[in-house]
């Protein structure tokens, strides 16, 4: 998924625009639902898997 604007607990967390998240923790998303129910489920913080630039890295993003 193509981050287009990051705002909020994603900006704070260090999204980029132009990331792109391959996964919820270990689980590959590939919708906003997808991403919105992983999410939830997780509680109060999750770490996104995230490529940019050509390089993988983990973002921790507190959600509650």
């Amino acid at each position: 998924m193509f981050v287009e604007r990051a705002e909020g607990p994603a900006a704070a967390a260090g999204l980029r625009r132009g990331d792109v998240i391959l996964a919820v923790g270990s689980t590959p998303v590939s919708s906003v639902e997808q991403l919105l129910e992983l999410s939830e489920q997780a509680g109060n913080s999750v770490a996104l898997l995230v490529q940019r630039n050509n390089q993988r890295t983990y973002v921790p993003l507190q959600t509650g």
